[in-house]
């Protein structure tokens, strides 16, 4: 059991990282922190590192909330012409996708007190930010992806060419989520791999521009059997391919809007059947948290093959409600008898690197409902045309596992 002193000073820590939160939330975030932040920190023993909000709103263009180590390096104009750069696209993001989602997400797919509590976002690389915009209730976020996981810039490596460098890799890097919604994985691995190391910085990216702040960043390993354990960082050397590296991380972040503690896991692993048949140890970490919420766009249309059986299953057992555009799982595996299926947007035949996996029945089932509407934005495969769709499934016995 934790001693008293040490409770409070983890409190103490907590509250100053809550504190540092944007200013219009400074009140509501005084009048609530006690409750919430103790009963998740006696359970979670979060220790709550300010370097990890330090250096993700430096990443994210933003300036410190307090002098640091990493305030001078916000005169250098690498910085101030990124941060300018990254304003501005941020704000085009908001204005020409993010709010238009929001605004449909709060009148499609919300449903009142039943919480989105577990998010589950297979092939997702590091896109924390349109699960989050669907689902901004989720408690427990879960990305899996094959883009390896990385690490925060070192600081004792900042010169003017690294921050340029590194800075110009952040942007080209979130090109191609902020035109079409969606990460291209080989450009990913050519972006990842330099300056910017792995998934870590744009992950903490998305978590700060959404109003979040970084208390704590752990390396996982997980066994055969699902149980997750610390992962030792020593093992782990960027530079020697022959170590181990850390194949997991959970980000614990706080919202600045409810001062409730969230958690952000990010696998790095294959989920094909031949990579799955001898590593189901996700699979039994995923089945331990009810009532999953899948989502899934611009997934390449995997989970219309036989190689990616074990995860079509798994989704399709464990997943009480879904939401994913057509390159998810076939509309043919969603029985009338187990779920409520609602279709959005209009469904057209796939784009030329997909074209064999046009689906007959769906194409009819948005024939025959008269109910469809356009989608007010652009996201995915369809980018920029009126063939965005979405589908949503809820499972017709979902009142069973509601959360109390």
């Amino acid at each position: 059991m934790l001693s008293r002193f040490y409770k409070y000073a983890i409190y103490f820590q907590i509250g100053l990282t809550l504190f540092a939160c944007q200013s219009s939330t400074s009140q509501k975030i005084e009048n609530t922190v006690t409750p919430v932040i103790t009963k998740k920190i006696v359970n979670d023993t979060l220790k709550n590192d300010t370097t990890y909000s330090h250096i993700s709103d430096f990443i994210s263009g933003i300036k410190q909330k307090s002098v640091n180590d990493l305030s001078e390096y916000e005169k250098w104009s690498e910085w101030i012409n990124y941060s300018r750069e990254f304003d501005t696209n941020w704000a085009q993001l908001e204005r020409e996708r993010l709010i238009k989602m929001r605004t449909w997400r709060n009148v499609s797919i919300q449903e009142g007190q039943l919480k989105h509590k577990n998010i589950f976002y297979p092939f997702s690389g590091p896109d924390f930010l349109n699960a989050f915009t669907f689902f901004s209730d989720g408690e427990n976020y879960y990305l899996i992806g094959l883009e390896r996981v990385g690490s925060f810039p070192d600081v004792k490596k900042f010169k003017h060419s690294f921050l340029k460098n590194f800075f110009d890799e952040m942007i080209a890097s979130l090109g191609d989520l902020f035109r079409k919604g969606y990460f291209i994985t080989r450009k990913m691995d050519k972006y990842l791999n330099n300056q910017m190391d792995g998934t870590l910085p744009i992950l903490s990216v998305f978590l700060t521009r959404t109003s979040h702040r970084i208390v704590n960043v752990n390396y996982l390993q997980i066994d055969s059997l699902g149980k997750i354990s610390d992962f030792i960082p020593e093992d782990s050397t960027r530079n020697n391919p022959k170590k181990k590296r850390p194949r997991a991380i959970k980000i614990d972040f706080v919202a600045c809007d409810t001062c409730q503690i969230k958690s952000l896991y990010y696998f790095s692993m294959d989920l094909s059947d031949a990579q799955l048949k001898n590593n189901k140890g996700i699979l039994k970490f995923l089945s331990k948290n009810d009532s999953l919420t899948t989502y899934m766009k611009s997934a390449s249309y995997l989970l219309h093959n036989r190689n990616f059986s074990f995860i079509r299953d798994f989704i399709l057992t464990h997943s009480f409600r879904l939401l994913q555009d057509d390159s998810g799982i076939p509309y043919k595996y969603f029985s009338d008898t187990t779920w409520n299926i609602k279709l959005f947007g209009k469904y057209t035949e796939p784009i030329d690197d997909f074209k064999n996996y046009f689906e007959k029945d769906l194409s009819s089932a948005y024939t025959r409902d008269t109910t469809t509407r356009p989608l007010p934005f652009s996201l995915g495969y369809k980018w920029g045309t009126r063939g965005v769709n979405l589908l949503y499934a809820k499972k017709k016995n979902y009142q069973v596992h509601r959360e109390k």
